[in-house]
């Protein structure tokens, strides 16, 4: 089953998770801006069972390591090309 909601980030999502999969923006006109996935990645936890998992798709270029190491205990690249990266979060550390 697969539930796919319209939604600013994760207002209009109150459950939890076993797979939360993203490609977030990073435009802003032509700067590069990190607002929308620092919201993403860092609410992720909330939103994931405990063996839940955040997969994310970026640009290479885009670097979310530190967001992900602040939010998951364990980060793994599961796919990268020459543009793009799909990494895999897992270990959501709760506040």
């Amino acid at each position: 089953d697969v539930d796919v909601r319209a939604s600013d980030v994760y207002a209009a999502v109150p459950e939890r998770f076993d797979l939360i999969v993203c490609n977030p923006p990073f435009h802003a006109g032509t700067h590069t801006d990190r607002e929308v996935a620092t919201w993403m990645i860092m609410g992720a936890p909330a939103h994931l069972n405990d063996e839940g998992a955040l997969v994310l798709v970026a640009n290479r270029f885009l670097a979310y390591e530190d967001l992900l190491e602040a939010a998951f205990e364990r980060i793994e690249r599961i796919h990268e090309d020459g543009r793009f990266q799909v990494i895999r979060a897992t270990g959501p550390k709760r506040t």
